[in-house]
């Protein structure tokens, strides 16, 4: 994209942390003011309105990528999770569809640490986080047992995240922060 060419550059893109933030705060109040509060951190709709395609992800549910530079993630049977990318340029991705009836460029299985850690990014991302029964259902296993205790516990006193019998979530004040979040909990 233009954009990434110009990052290539050197160019700086984007907006002062303290702008950014200031930004982020006023389309929160005028987006909510508006009837449409944020269900994930760069997403909003009236209830029952958000995207089911993209809560999918945010789910950490099975979907297939279909097209150039798509990517899947799906359950291969007892193997575990399988992740797939096809080819980006639709010049390439339409030869290898039609020489190979796919235009898959790389299918590997994810690892079940790898997996959990790409279920944390993208629940973290939801307004109402990870539900806990869910992630027992698709890891066979609690989240306070894969997540460093005394990390999710001090997020929690900071006012980060909240971590209760039923959901671990990101605060607003920990939205804001998100990339930060995830990399302490991950160190």
């Amino acid at each position: 994209t233009l954009f990434h060419t110009r990052a290539g550059r050197g160019e700086k893109l984007t907006a002062a942390e303290e702008n950014a933030v200031a930004m982020y705060e006023l389309t929160q109040e005028i987006l909510m003011a508006a009837g449409l509060p944020a269900y994930e951190v760069s997403n909003h709709a009236r209830g029952g309105e958000e995207s089911r395609h993209n809560l999918c992800y945010w789910h950490y549910d099975d979907y297939i990528g279909i097209g150039p530079g798509a990517h899947g993630r799906y359950v291969a049977g007892d193997n575990g999770r399988f992740a797939t990318e096809n080819h980006r340029a639709p010049e390439v991705w339409m030869k290898r569809v039609r020489e190979q009836g796919h235009g898959l460029r790389a299918g590997n299985i994810l690892d079940d640490e790898t997996s959990m850690r790409e279920a944390l990014m993208m629940g973290l991302r939801l307004a109402d986080g990870i539900d806990r029964a869910a992630w027992r259902r698709k890891f066979s296993m609690e989240i306070m047992d894969f997540l460093p205790r005394d990390k999710v516990l001090r997020l929690a006193q900071e006012g980060y995240v909240i971590c209760d019998s039923d959901k671990l979530c990101a605060t607003p004040e920990g939205m804001k922060r998100l990339n930060a979040v995830l990399g302490y909990l991950e160190n």
